[in-house]
């Protein structure tokens, strides 16, 4: 008797943990993106005389270059203690038009249950002006982690995967580029000039991240014409 009791008390908190937590469908978070860096002037045009592309591929084999991402969560249900193991399968980043997105698989293990259950996410792409970065941050990556007691789903957990990726993912931006450059000159003199990005932006495309940038040319500071080389003696 005492165990019908038992068996029936578990069955009522397995239905409770059901109808109050999971309900008849997990529906994850909406997600929304943002990819652009602080909205240019008005009037002022957009940077076009070179651009750094990043490509889609060359994100995702960053994240393939990881390698194992897992973790475990303790959980507490059915008046027991347990934990579970979930581990991340194939993450990627997707780039569209004006948004990017986080993809991936989850193989989770939850007492007896192993299963594997799809997740998506944002991701926030800007580049900073000011250090000359480009920031690539997975901003969220909700999954649910659940267990089954007599055929029932009994939600455990929600865990943000975004949390493995606490640092963004930084490349260099292009106000890096600089470079000397030499002109003969009609007098037979040699000028040097230096080039460098004066004014960068960033866009999100299919498949791409692009930073277009403006070019100024200067004299280089403290340089004076080179004379020309003076011929060799003839022999």
């Amino acid at each position: 008797m005492k165990a019908l009791v038992y068996f029936l008390t578990l069955l009522l908190v397995a239905v409770s943990c059901k109808s109050k937590k999971s309900g008849s469908g997990y529906v994850p978070p909406a997600t929304t993106t943002t990819t652009t860096t602080p909205p240019r002037p008005p009037g002022k045009p957009e940077p076009n005389d070179m651009r750094v592309v990043i490509h889609e591929e060359m994100l995702n084999k960053m994240l393939a270059a990881l390698g194992n991402i897992s973790g475990k969560e303790p959980y507490s249900a059915l008046l027991m203690k347990d934990t579970c193991f979930w581990t991340l399968i194939g993450p990627k980043i997707r780039l569209h038009p004006g948004k990017a997105d986080f993809e991936a698989n989850v193989n989770v293990k939850a007492g007896p249950f192993n299963y594997t259950t799809p997740v998506k996410g944002n991701v926030a792409i800007t580049y900073d002006r000011v250090k000359n970065v480009i920031n690539v941050k997975i901003e969220t990556a909700v999954v649910e982690l659940y267990t089954k007691f007599l055929g029932k789903k009994i939600h455990i957990k929600d865990i943000d995967l975004a949390d493995q990726f606490a640092e963004p993912f930084t490349f260099d931006g292009p106000t890096a580029t600089e470079s000397e450059m030499e002109f003969p000159m009609p007098d037979g003199t040699t000028k040097v000039l230096l080039m460098r990005t004066s004014d960068c932006d960033l866009s999100v495309v299919e498949d791409m991240i692009l930073v277009p940038c403006e070019m100024e040319f200067l004299p280089k500071p403290g340089a004076t014409p080179k004379p020309a080389p003076k011929p060799a003696p003839k022999k």
